[in-house]
């Protein structure tokens, strides 16, 4: 992946981000449940890729995760969930990550 489609889907995913987090601190939780287990699904492709130096695509992408924990309105068993996500994350992409560490 060359540099410009990398801009292009950063601006793209800022837009996503939002929906991502507002869904994830939604009063249903199989609604918050659903849009957790596709945010995790899409972050762990991302973070197979590895980022360039100097850039922070990785932060910019797991932001939505830290605005939900963030959110006082976010349900507990939700913040437990990415949580787990995260450490799963962890475990198995360690080696790739570098802005995500922020």
């Amino acid at each position: 992946m060359d540099f410009r489609p990398r801009l292009a889907w950063a601006q793209m995913w800022e837009l996503m981000a939002n929906h991502f987090a507002k869904i994830g601190c939604h009063k249903n939780a199989m609604v918050s449940m659903f849009a957790i287990d596709a945010l995790r699904q899409l972050s762990f492709k991302f973070l197979e890729k590895p980022e360039l130096s100097d850039f922070n695509f990785q932060r910019i992408f797991l932001r939505p995760f830290l605005l939900i924990m963030e959110n006082a309105s976010s349900r507990n068993d939700i913040r437990e969930l990415i949580l787990r996500c995260v450490d799963n994350m962890i475990r198995a992409l360690a080696h790739n990550l570098r802005s995500g560490w922020k």
